[in-house]
């Protein structure tokens, strides 16, 4: 088992995702070299790689048996493309992205997609959508990184592009601040919250899987991960060695202390 986990081919349950990212964050530095210099071939060989491993079934091997489950040569489209966009993708589409035509297209594609999820819910829609339409999003590619879902999420990050601006005063509100707080902590509240995953699964095993008690378990799992990211910022700003208040008096290096001055 310990040679499964050196090579990431041991994943325990709600980890899976963990090998993904180690793999990625050790090829990001030289695809981000590219990047810098060749973007358009960089993005071209992803997009090539994605669709060679989803023809001919490319995956990693798992331990004790299987595949990876995030195969990692269809999900490095996603690390790929954000890092594409950060570097200058961004401005570049914004031509794309404040067309109307995009806008209506996006906002059509999402109800869609609302439509056949809630199909897999309720047996009444179900039987209203033909088989072939149906059976062509169910079950759900998650494995390889289906194109809808590479679609669904570009869809959605253009449009909160468009309409959601780096200086939003709605990104202050108190109600966004949690959400905030857990990602600035990202990695401590994943894994607390494999552990909570674990607790509510046995919670509502134990006791009853309505839906008032999903509910009750997901906001007392949310709060949990909330004031452990705060406590976390708030150590992060304690561990801070506070400068003395004569550093802060003292003028900076190669200027001088009374106003209209030059430096000698």
């Amino acid at each position: 088992m310990l040679g499964a986990a050196l090579t990431l081919q041991y994943k325990p349950l709600n980890m899976d995702v963990l090998p993904l990212y180690i793999v990625s964050m050790l090829v990001f530095p030289a695809v981000l070299w590219a990047l810098i210099r060749k973007p358009v071939w960089v993005v071209t060989a992803s997009v090539a790689l994605y669709l060679l491993a989803r023809h001919f079934d490319w995956n990693l091997p798992s331990y004790p048996y299987g595949v990876w489950y995030f195969n990692p040569f269809c999900w490095q489209l996603l690390f790929v493309l954000g890092a594409w966009f950060a570097l200058g993708g961004a401005l570049e589409s914004m031509p794309l992205i404040g067309s109307r035509s995009l806008l209506i297209l996006g906002m059509a594609y999402l109800i869609f997609a609302l439509i056949i999820t809630l199909a897999g819910w309720i047996p009444e829609l179900r039987v209203v959508l033909p088989d072939w339409l149906y059976n062509t999003f169910h079950p759900n590619d998650k494995t390889n990184l289906a194109p809808y879902r590479v679609f669904h999420l570009a869809v959605i990050v253009l449009l909160a592009t468009r309409f959601v601006p780096r200086d939003w005063p709605g990104l202050q509100w108190r109600i966004v601040r949690p959400a905030i707080l857990c990602g600035q902590q990202s990695l401590q509240t994943f894994a607390v919250g494999i552990f909570l995953s674990f607790a509510a699964y046995v919670i509502l095993v134990e006791t009853t899987n309505a839906i008032w008690m999903q509910i009750l378990v997901n906001i007392v799992g949310l709060a949990i991960l909330t004031l452990l990211a705060l406590y976390k910022n708030w150590t992060t700003r304690m561990d801070k060695p506070a400068l003395p208040p004569e550093a802060l008096a003292a003028p900076a290096p190669g200027t001088s202390s009374i106003k209209g001055l030059a430096p000698s």
